[in-house]
């Protein structure tokens, strides 16, 4: 049998997928309907993401099923899983991991009538969207760092007679604790117009997440990285409802009035532990920074990840191999047919370590406007020394050093841990206030004050202190 932990945006269309290939199919859904936040969570339209695919198949079959949309995927859902080999547990959990060894052989599963017991799996796809399996396991997980300010803002539908959906973001909470999600839903219901009428299920927006065997990173698709075991390709604006955690977004703004949007691809690796076998992680718990998964959690992509996980497992279990290691290429291949990806995919290979040409470049065009900065970020051993070069060029111009030009470089270099451009940050910040802005369209995510402010705490000079607790006492 194969288990699907959660029944949501990645997981019920994994028991779809799962049932399609003719395998014996289980999903655990601990609600009394599929589709999660999508469904239950009235988030019933998309932002963004690459509507193709296993995507297109689910809006068309939805829209043949009814017109009220959230209750129409819940059933269009529960139907196709239905149709085959495949079982859906309402109202169950999943709260624990059965391991031989490093081989995951079951999940153990509390029922709505106070039974625990293991359901054995050949393998387990955990689409419960806090990395729940994996973390059982005793894999690696992250949520908040010790070096992250805040999470991403959390919400929870108010139900509106007439309309289909809603969305809001009001305040954080932790998915995995469950007195803080039952005080976030008390909250809910005491503070917004519809009273005790909203949705059953909290709509959090980043959640415990595996570190897998590779962790997508936002300099991954900022810098366009190609990958030889692309499987899904997100599309999205930088949508993240909180503040980011890479310094590159406190050196550049990427979410300014030309609002862009990006594309990532995501690698197979994404999806597996780095070393219990026999399960992949989809959807909010993947293996993925909270910035890149600002882009990576569209509703249309997670749900082609889903049915592209379920393709991961058949191909496993028909060729006897652990889903680390499948051929990767015949994967992609069912994809490309179904949909899911371009074929450009079949020829592509991992675009790092980054060409010499690329950060040479960007070296240059960071004092254009801080562009080419995505690549200084991603390889800084090798980027600092460009940086040095071009910094040191601007003394020798026989029209002298541009102040602007030269902070630049002191900027950048000082969040990369270089103390050399120190004496020209510590002198702006010492003539300036906090509430000095960038020029439109070119700043920070923070404003230009606290983010040279951060870049003398980066350069880690004791010449910076008494500059840093100075601007600390004007607050």
């Amino acid at each position: 049998v194969v288990v699907v932990a959660g029944g949501g945006s990645a997981g019920a269309p994994a028991g779809i997928g799962a049932n399609r290939h003719g395998l014996g199919t289980v999903v655990v859904e601990q609600l009394h309907e599929l589709g999660g936040v999508q469904t239950a969570g009235m988030i019933c339209g998309y932002y963004y993401g690459n509507r193709r695919g296993v995507t297109t198949e689910i809006d068309e079959g939805v829209a043949a099923t009814g017109k009220v949309k959230s209750q129409s995927k819940a059933e269009w859902y529960r139907r196709k899983i239905r149709e085959g080999k495949g079982s859906i547990w309402f109202g169950s959990m999943v709260v624990g991991a059965w391991l031989e060894g490093t081989r995951l052989r079951g999940v153990v599963v509390a029922t709505p009538d106070g039974t625990r017991g293991v359901i054995r799996a050949k393998a387990v796809i955990d689409a419960s969207g806090n990395a729940d399996v994996a973390a059982a396991a005793g894999e690696p997980t992250e949520f908040y760092r010790p070096e992250e300010l805040i999470g991403q803002g959390v919400g929870m539908a108010v139900i509106r007679l007439g309309a289909g959906g809603h969305n809001n973001d009001f305040a954080l909470v932790d998915d995995t604790d469950a007195s803080d999600l039952c005080f976030f839903g008390l909250r809910a219901r005491l503070m917004t117009e519809g009273g005790w009428d909203v949705s059953q299920l909290v709509n959090s927006r980043e959640r415990r997440r595996l570190v897998g065997v590779f962790q997508v990173s936002a300099l991954d698709y900022l810098t366009a990285r190609t990958f030889p075991d692309t499987i899904i390709q997100h599309r999205s604006r930088f949508d993240l409802h909180g503040s980011p955690s890479h310094d590159f977004f406190y050196t550049k703004n990427i979410r300014t009035a030309n609002h862009v949007t990006l594309e990532a691809n995501g690698p197979y690796r994404s999806l597996l532990p780095k070393t219990t076998d026999g399960l992949l992680v989809v959807g909010l718990g993947m293996s993925a920074t909270r910035d890149a998964m600002a882009i990576m959690r569209m509703q249309p992509d997670l749900q082609n990840q889903g049915y592209a996980a379920a393709c991961a497992v058949q191909l496993a279990l028909a060729r006897g191999c652990e889903l680390r290691d499948i051929p990767v290429r015949e994967l992609q291949r069912q994809l490309v047919d179904k949909g899911i990806l371009p074929e450009s995919v079949l020829g592509e290979e991992d675009s790092y370590p980054l060409p010499d040409a690329v950060l040479k470049l960007a070296s240059h065009d960071v004092m254009m406007g801080y562009g080419g900065l995505p690549f200084l970020f991603a390889d800084p051993q090798r980027a600092k020394p460009l940086l040095l070069a071009k910094y040191e060029e601007l003394s020798t111009h026989s029209s002298g050093r541009d102040p602007e030009v030269s902070l630049i470089y002191a900027h950048v270099l000082a969040m990369l841990g270089d103390p050399v451009g120190v004496d020209e940050l510590v002198a702006w910040v010492a003539s300036h206030g906090w509430d000095d802005k960038w020029p439109a369209d070119s700043g920070a995510r923070v404003n230009r004050m606290e983010s040279y402010v951060l870049a003398l705490g980066r350069a880690g000079s004791t010449k910076a202190v008494p500059a840093i607790l100075d601007k600390g006492q004007e607050l």
